[in-house]
């Protein structure tokens, strides 16, 4: 399940830097203290996506993570002696 988590923390930062990239204007004016430097801009882009991307990663997995536990709890719990 990690391997999701970490997968979304690459997608978060590609996301943001593909939006920085295709709209520059319209990123600077979205979030604060964005760079004017096109270089410090990526790499600010990609620092907020990526945490972004794994604070949802994170989320995602707890659910996952929740559900698979349930579902073996109740396999334990049915299974007869």
């Amino acid at each position: 399940m990690g391997l999701i988590t970490i997968a979304l923390w690459v997608l978060g930062g590609i996301i943001a830097i593909l939006l920085s990239v295709l709209s520059p204007e319209f990123y600077k004016k979205t979030f604060i203290g964005v760079p004017d430097e096109f270089g410090a801009m990526i790499r600010y882009a990609w620092v907020g996506g990526s945490i972004w991307g794994v604070s949802f990663g994170g989320i995602l997995v707890m659910i996952i993570g929740t559900i698979m536990f349930r579902n073996n709890y109740k396999q334990i719990k049915d299974k007869k002696y």
